[in-house]
C-alpha cells in the first residue's frame, strides 16, 4: 500500500474509486487498434483468470470487477479479426433486426426471434446467450 493509497482511504473528502467505463472502452479499442491480437485471444477465453481479463476488472472498480471482465469479453468476441473498433450505437434489439437472411430478417427470421427470446427470458444477465448474439451480430 502507497501513501497515496493510504490518503485516499482516510480522505472524508475524495470519493472511493467506482468504475471508469470511459478508461475500458479506450484500452480495448486501442488493442484492436494496435493490432494486440494476443490480448485479445485472451479476453476471448471464458474461464477468465488471465492477465488481460484481471486488467479489465480493474476498471470496474470492486463492485463491478466482473461485469467489466465479461464486457471486455463480449468486445474481443465482436472485434475478432477486425482491423479497427467498431464503437456501435442503438440497441441490441435495433442491432438484431439486422439478422438474418433471404427469408427474412430480426422479428421474421426464427433464429434471431429465439435468440432475443432467450436473452429477454432470464432472470440473469445471460452471457451465454449474449455471447450468441454478439457472434451472430458478427456475421
Amino acid at each position: 500500500m502507497t501513501e497515496h493509497d493510504l490518503s485516499a482511504s482516510t480522505n472524508p473528502e475524495r470519493p472511493p474509486f467506482l468504475h471508469d467505463s470511459a478508461a475500458l472502452t479506450a484500452w480495448l479499442t486501442a488493442l484492436v487498434r494496435n493490432r494486440e491480437y494476443g490480448t485479445l485471444a485472451e479476453l476471448r477465453r471464458a474461464s477468465g483468470g488471465t492477465n488481460a481479463h484481471i486488467r479489465a476488472g480493474w476498471y470496474g472498480g470492486d463492485d463491478h470487477r466482473d461485469l467489466f471482465e465479461q464486457m471486455a469479453f463480449l468486445f474481443a468476441i465482436y472485434h475478432q479479426g477486425r482491423p479497427a473498433p467498431s464503437y456501435g450505437h442503438g440497441s441490441l434489439g435495433a442491432a438484431a433486426r439486422r439478422i438474418g437472411d433471404g427469408t427474412g430478417r430480426g422479428p421474421n427470421n426464427p433464429g434471431a426471434q429465439r435468440l432475443l427470446d432467450r436473452i429477454v427470458a432470464s432472470r440473469r444477465i445471460p452471457w451465454r446467450h449474449l455471447q450468441h448474439a454478439v457472434t451472430r451480430l458478427r456475421s
